[in-house]
């Protein structure tokens, strides 16, 4: 990750608390996964400047299908831009490919925002991409202005066979000590005869 400009502050805001719909503790359902980001950052967009303020670099290769999130606040931009950047240069525009235009103040399935409630988005699907380990994706600033917001991407990885579409990613499971076996004296054994 980038932070091509200072954020508006210069600490994270926090989800708002609970377990409801996008809250800090939210446990998702059956529908929608759970809230993936515990903070966000946001910069003050001007109306009609296109500053690019941060930058997500994977460092991957092959066809990707990229989420998005952010935080969802009433007056958050309606048209966030994520472009796509195939060699990794903000320099260089003829390399930079739109991939989603995000109204921050719903949430990924278009639901508004809820007054006084900062929550996390969901994640929006922005399609199937080919990735370079030098691409990265740029969250820009669009035509209206308003607090634009940088959260959690995902990149999922997507074999040639796959369908294009998708309705939530497929995440792995986190590591953890339950799921982890000690082989090291049955290793050893086979080793020291």
């Amino acid at each position: 990750m980038t932070q091509i400009e200072q954020p508006k502050t210069g600490q994270p805001i926090v989800y708002s608390p609970g377990k409801e719909r996008g809250q800090a503790d939210d446990p998702g359902d059956a529908t929608r996964l759970p809230n993936l980001g515990e903070s966000y950052r946001y910069w003050a967009a001007e109306q009609g400047k296109r500053d690019d303020f941060f930058a997500w670099s994977p460092k991957l290769s092959g066809r990707f299908r990229v989420w998005l999130s952010w935080g969802v606040w009433t007056t958050h931009a309606r048209d966030a831009r994520y472009v796509l950047d195939r060699d990794g240069d903000p320099g260089t525009k003829e390399d930079q490919t739109e991939i989603a235009t995000v109204n921050q103040s719903t949430f990924a399935d278009g639901a508004a925002a809820i007054a006084q409630q900062k929550r996390w988005s969901g994640l929006l699907n922005a399609g199937v991409h080919e990735l370079k380990p030098e691409s990265c994706v740029i969250l820009r600033a669009g035509e209206k202005g308003g607090p634009t917001v940088a959260d959690a991407i995902l990149f999922e990885e997507v074999p040639e066979s796959s369908p294009e579409t998708t309705g939530t990613p497929h995440l792995r499971p986190p590591v953890t000590h339950r799921a982890t076996r000690n082989c090291l004296s049955r290793w050893r054994r086979s080793m020291c005869g």
